[in-house]
């Protein structure tokens, strides 16, 4: 060979081969579905803190400030 050196993962062009296009679509498709499992985990964990709050909330506060009335309070009784 006169001096050129060709890179075993491209072509004489410079492209890469099918096989490392293939090996980089997979690794974006598997950073896609982290990605999308992620945010599901997130979404899931956001529901579970929210719901707790709204215990916690339920044991802390009184009874009488748990309920929301959106009539005048002297119609309450």
């Amino acid at each position: 060979m006169s001096g050129v050196t060709v890179r075993s993962d491209t072509n004489v062009r410079g492209e890469p081969v099918p096989a490392l296009r293939a090996l980089l679509v997979v690794g974006l498709l598997y950073t896609f579905l982290q990605a999308v499992a992620v945010a599901l985990a997130h979404r899931y964990l956001k529901r579970i803190v929210a719901h707790g709050m709204n215990v916690l909330s339920a044991v802390v506060m009184p009874v009488d400030r748990l309920d929301y009335f959106d009539e005048d309070p002297e119609d309450r009784s």
